[in-house]
């Protein structure tokens, strides 16, 4: 093979021209024929002995043309692709691949998105907000009163229902004196003040007394999640079974020790209070990096071709809709179905990529590598918290996703250090008025009608809030939390009425090797034409 012609042009896509010499091709086609023949059957001639040219006849010249040349595309491009040293970012596509009858050559046109050239701006010195990291000791009991809260105990109480009380209960839901689906429930236990419920049905049990009937009426919001019961008028009939109310725990030496592996209760809050620092700390770093990543990635040029954004929104498709526990197929639908959200996740994937090419960029220029030392600490670190061995923690995770993501925290780490930590955010910058032009008559100098645009967007949220996609990190397995073990009250019968589903996909990885596909409206070569008309 030669490399007849190559160029990198626009957005770092290298165009090549690959030849296969007259004498190549003619030793391609033999051995095509030598693969094929034995599935070859030639009237007077036993199935697999007929020679090449034989066939070449009773079939035509061109035969084994196609499959010679479509053997040899992937070839062609691995080719240029060693030869030039090039990087794909996204898969490469044959253009052309054509039989040239003056020469007896076989011309094959490629191209090969290449990653893009990332020309850096400032990103060492730095200054930039960084949130405050304090633990209140509100937040501390907050902490501590969610536990208390799980491992309360729920009993019978012979007084009305009041807000914290849990209520047993029958109901059914009409709408126009009929009942509706999804408005019926039995034996239902419902926790006064958890806005289980549409608003307004906890409401009108306060106050209800075991063996108790009551009529609850409301209306179901506008932005209901059953549309065919927006805006309707109900009436709940409801029967209370029991009213019962939930007795918590001491706050003392007995209660550490049975939610946690403390002895003592000051011992069980000191270890809520670190682990509370250490999430706040590295929040306060997550901000603080964002902020610096925003200057880095404003002050560099970066070109980048479509097919590599594509190539990073699927790559992050996957790892969200896996993290999600919901198929890639299910989370596309989601995307789809808010045009909002998908324009928001398509322009996170960008600045996502290119958030992670001046990373890799600064990692190069800084010669930051991931050491044997610093992949056995973490796999030591991650392996404790799941409580096997580091070998065995390698078997559920993505070990080339989970080792870029150490890289990338140590690249992190550099621009950090040299970065300056502001106190105060900085406000951000005004937008410049648009100028007031006054309408010029012959006669009179019109008054000018110029009115700022003022933008009012209210928006109604839903009853059912979906929680905003964070933003992408480098993948590690959920970590449970190990160090506090929290008994949780018996799971209760929940209510029928309908609730907002939150759907849920698998990890693929990006395959390895790039595949050579024929970019639509290429053109084909003489014999695949010729079969398709024999067809």
């Amino acid at each position: 093979m030669e490399i007849r012609q190559f160029e990198l042009g626009a957005k770092n896509i290298a165009s090549a021209k690959v030849v296969i010499t007259k004498e190549k091709f003619e030793t391609l086609i033999n051995e095509v024929y030598l693969k094929q023949r034995k599935n070859i059957t030639l009237p007077g001639f036993r199935r697999g002995k007929a020679q090449r040219k034989m066939i070449e006849k009773f079939y035509g010249e061109r035969i084994f043309w196609d499959d010679a040349i479509n053997d040899n595309l992937e070839a062609a491009l691995e080719f240029v692709i060693t030869e030039k040293e090039l990087k794909p970012a996204a898969q490469p596509w044959i253009d052309k691949a054509d039989y040239n009858e003056d020469s007896g050559e076989v011309e094959i046109e490629l191209s090969v998105p290449n990653y893009p050239v990332v020309e850096l701006g400032q990103y060492l010195n730095l200054s930039a907000f960084k949130p405050d990291a304090t633990v209140d000791e509100f937040e501390v009991d907050a902490q501590i009163e969610s536990v208390r809260e799980r491992n309360g105990s729920i009993v019978t109480c012979d007084r009305p229902a009041n807000w914290g009380d849990v209520v047993i209960m029958d109901y059914v839901g009409y709408i126009n004196g009929a009942a509706f689906q999804g408005g019926k429930g039995e034996n239902c236990s419902l926790e006064l003040g958890s806005r289980a419920f549409v608003r307004g049905f906890e409401e009108g049990l306060i106050g209800a007394s075991a063996e108790e009937d009551r009529e609850i009426s409301l209306t179901f919001p506008a932005q209901y999640h059953v549309a065919a019961l927006q805006n309707e008028d109900a009436v709940f009939k409801v029967h209370v079974h029991e009213v019962k109310e939930k007795i918590l725990p001491e706050l003392d030496d007995d209660f550490a020790k049975d939610v946690s592996e403390f002895d003592t209760f000051d011992e069980y809050r000191g270890s809520i209070r670190k682990e509370l620092q250490e999430s706040a700390d590295k929040k306060a770093r997550d901000a603080f990096l964002d902020n610096l990543m925003d200057q880095i990635v404003a002050n560099a040029v970066i070109d980048l071709h479509e097919s590599l954004i594509e190539k990073h929104q699927q790559e992050l498709m996957v790892q969200r809709a896996s993290r999600m526990g919901i198929d890639l197929e299910t989370y596309r639908k989601v995307l789809d179905s808010n045009s909002e959200f998908t324009k928001a996740f398509s322009e996170n994937a960008e600045k996502n990529l290119r958030t992670e090419l001046c990373l890799a960029e600064i990692g190069k220029r800084e010669n930051v590598e991931l050491t044997d030392e610093d992949k056995t600490r973490e796999y030591a670190e991650l392996a404790e918290r799941y409580g096997v061995d580091a070998e065995s923690v390698k078997t559920f995770i993505n070990t080339e996703t989970f080792e870029r993501g150490i890289l990338l925290t140590k690249i992190a780490d550099v621009i950090i250090a040299s970065a300056v930590p502001l106190d105060t955010e900085p406000l951000p910058a005004k937008k410049p008025k648009p100028k007031q032009t006054p309408k010029v008559t012959p006669k009179r100098t019109a008054k000018s009608t110029f009115k700022p645009a003022s933008e009012s967007a209210e928006k109604t949220a839903p009853e059912a809030e979906t929680a905003a996609e964070p933003k992408s990190e480098a993948e590690t397995p959920a970590e449970p939390k190990a160090k506090a073990k929290t008994k949780t009250a018996a799971k209760k019968k929940t209510a029928e009425v309908p609730v907002a589903e939150v759907p849920a996909a698998a990890d693929t990885s990006p395959a390895s090797k790039p595949k050579t596909t024929r970019k639509p409206g290429t053109k084909k070569t003489e014999t695949e034409t010729a079969k398709e008309e024999t067809k």
